[in-house]
């Protein structure tokens, strides 16, 4: 956690293992890896007006855009929190490690990403809405089911941290950064928690009964 306040580093890995050990594209729908980004307003009381400028996005909003990958169980792998909300989302995602890495062939996976983004052998992007075939069609709709997790994941990331959901109100952005990748690290450890206490009582569960078996059929009846 340390780490990932330190506002000196601005991309972030989070869970490798689960990274690692997950289902890629089972049936294509059902699991998924997903790039994305999300805007983060926030406050600025920035003396040079041409810094003020950069943070602007297209609907006049001061932000901070962040990119993340995230996986079907909604648990972030990859954050990048450091760019002005003018910043386009596949730039972001040009000028990432991830993308050095996937380009390199040092991670042999695929992601599932907008239209806002290249396609490449290991991003998958939808077909032209305008265009009118049913297998494209198709294509897109299950594009879409598996994407739809990266979505959950910033709306559930934004409820559980309520600072996210409104105005981040602080002058400095590299505390803005800090605080939404903090926050990021924060909900993954949960997730990971959740499914590991779970886990556990599925185990308890599973040795329970097979224990009440076993009294059943060694132990006289009373």
């Amino acid at each position: 956690m340390s780490s990932a306040t330190d506002s000196s580093r601005t991309e972030f890995w989070l869970g490798l293992q689960t990274w690692e050990q997950a289902e890629w594209l089972r049936a294509f729908g059902s699991k998924g890896v997903c790039l994305d980004a999300t805007h983060n307003s926030t406050r600025y009381n920035f003396k040079l007006i041409t810094m003020i400028i950069f943070y602007v996005n297209r609907k006049r909003y001061h932000l901070i855009n962040v990119q993340a990958i995230c996986g079907p169980d909604r648990e972030f792998y990859n954050i990048i929190a450091k760019y002005p909300g003018s910043t386009h989302d596949s730039r972001i995602f040009a000028q990432s490690a991830v993308f050095r890495d996937f380009e390199a062939g040092q991670i042999r996976s695929t992601l599932v990403g907008d239209a806002g983004y290249a396609c490449k052998p290991y991003l998958l992007t939808p077909y032209d809405r305008l265009v009118r075939n049913p297998t494209k069609g198709r294509f897109n709709k299950y594009h879409a089911k598996t994407r739809v997790c990266i979505e959950q994941a910033f709306g559930c990331l934004k409820r559980r941290f309520h600072v996210l959901h409104g105005e981040i109100r602080l002058p400095d952005p590299n505390k803005v950064c800090a605080i939404i990748t903090a926050c990021c690290s924060l909900i993954s450890m949960i997730l990971l928690t959740i499914r590991w206490l779970k886990s556990i009582k599925q185990t308890i569960s599973k040795e329970e009964a097979a224990l009440d078996h076993w009294c059943a059929i060694r132990l006289p009846a009373i």
